[in-house]
């Protein structure tokens, strides 16, 4: 093939560059459309089976384990399609212009009442993380919190604990969770989309740690993920600059 005049260059390099975005964009919203179709048709179906048992059954107890079982179904159905929302708009957004002056203990108190947790599970939160402040889009910063607590809580057995600290320095946040932890080979992958990992016994979307993963890069942030060393459990810490000048995203008080 001949190669194109020098002059052209430039344009016929802009022109792939573009064609190759709009072909990943089209994988991409092939990709979340497939996955929607596969994970909603299975809670849908246990629904209407739901629904199917506690019209016909005579037995209060029956009845009750059904409507239970519904609205645990519509719970996680809610939060896949929360999710899927989620990743698209953080996906196709901007760059974050709203700085506004945030509280993260204001905010992590504000996710956690929100968030629906069995009263079997403790969640403990360090009270220096109410001298931590951010600077930054509010959505994204819930974004981070909302994702990785739920994360920490859907993994949980009944007694356990979820335990939300500050990093030493005023480096920044850390969860930890009593879960059974991630396989050591899955670490790497663990923020992918649509990846739930080998010991995840749980049904959920494999989406919680990639967006929350997205929305700290909007802040200029970065979390880790690794296993508890002292007992099972998974902890996840963001990080962010120590720098404390008017251009750090977070600055400790």
């Amino acid at each position: 093939m001949t190669s194109p005049p020098a002059e052209i260059k430039p344009l016929t390099s802009a022109l792939n560059n573009l064609f190759f975005k709009v072909e990943a964009a089209r994988r991409h919203e092939r990709e979340i459309t497939a996955f929607a179709a596969h994970e909603l048709r299975t809670p849908l179906a246990g629904l209407k089976t739901q629904a199917q048992v506690a019209l016909a059954t005579p037995d209060g107890p029956s009845r009750e384990r059904a409507l239970r079982h519904i609205v645990a179904s519509v719970d996680r159905t809610s939060r896949m399609v929360r999710q899927l929302l989620a990743l698209t708009a953080l996906e196709a957004a901007m760059p974050a212009t709203v700085t506004n002056q945030l509280s993260v203990g204001d905010v992590l108190r504000e996710i956690i009442s929100s968030t629906p947790t069995p009263d079997s599970i403790c969640v403990v939160i360090d009270s220096a993380i109410d001298g931590l402040t951010l600077r930054g889009d509010p959505d994204d910063l819930k974004l981070v919190l909302r994702n990785l607590h739920e994360n920490a809580v859907v993994h949980m057995q009944s007694g356990g604990q979820v335990h939300w600290d500050r990093v030493a320095n005023s480096e920044g946040l850390v969860v930890t969770d009593e879960g059974p932890g991630v396989d050591e080979v899955d670490l790497p992958r663990i923020s992918e989309r649509f990846f739930r990992g080998r010991k995840n016994g749980v049904a959920g979307t494999g989406l919680g740690l990639t967006i929350a993963t997205i929305a700290a890069a909007r802040l200029s942030a970065k979390i880790s993920f690794h296993n508890r060393s002292d007992r099972s459990g998974f902890v996840a810490t963001v990080r962010w600059s120590n720098d404390t000048s008017s251009s750090a995203p977070f600055a400790g008080v």
